[in-house]
């Protein structure tokens, strides 16, 4: 698909997520409506300015609007949305409560929620502490090949790292008898 009509899905798809039509994206955008209908037809392509301007306001990346999702993509997508939606529910919490709480746009919400979208790093950081959860709880773009025990050691209460520690004798002590 050429970058045209990559450019076009992407538009409607974010458009639709919002539920906004062209004819109020061109009135809240300033863009002319005759240049956003071409852009959804996929006949022109906006200049980089424009692109930056389109990727401020629906609060997304550049990338989000000029390449396709891979199936990655979709992956992150879909896990964040699982996520998100577990925590609404396990803390009785609803979008317009996020909205009110981290200023967040209610369609944005929207997007995370449905799994049309991600966010950005500062929406990410926002709902993770406000959950209480790490970000790469969340989004698997921020998830670590494997944790630092040094840091998890450092997170745990006393009892927890005693229960920690008397572990770790135990199976040196363990080791060091195999190697007698």
């Amino acid at each position: 698909m050429d970058s045209k009509k990559i450019f076009a899905k992407n538009l409607r798809q974010l458009l639709n997520d919002q539920r906004i039509n062209a004819k109020d994206f061109s009135i809240r955008t300033g863009f002319k409506y005759t240049t956003v209908l071409d852009w959804l037809k996929g006949k022109t392509y906006p200049r980089a300015s424009k692109l930056e301007r389109i990727a401020e306001f629906f609060d997304t990346s550049l990338s989000a609007l000029v390449t396709e999702e891979s199936p990655q993509a979709i992956g992150n997508k879909n896990f964040f949305s699982a996520k998100l939606n577990t925590l609404l529910v396990a803390n009785n919490v609803k979008q317009i409560d996020l909205h009110n709480d981290l200023g967040i746009p209610k369609s944005t919400l929207t997007g995370y929620v449905k799994g049309t979208s991600l966010p950005n790093k500062e929406n990410l950081l926002k709902i993770a502490n406000y959950f209480d959860v790490e970000p790469s709880q969340l989004d698997l773009r921020f998830a670590q090949s494997k944790p630092d025990p040094l840091t998890l050691i450092r997170k745990l209460d006393e009892k927890h790292f005693q229960r920690v520690l008397s572990f770790i004798e135990e199976e040196w002590k363990e080791q060091q008898k195999k190697h007698t």
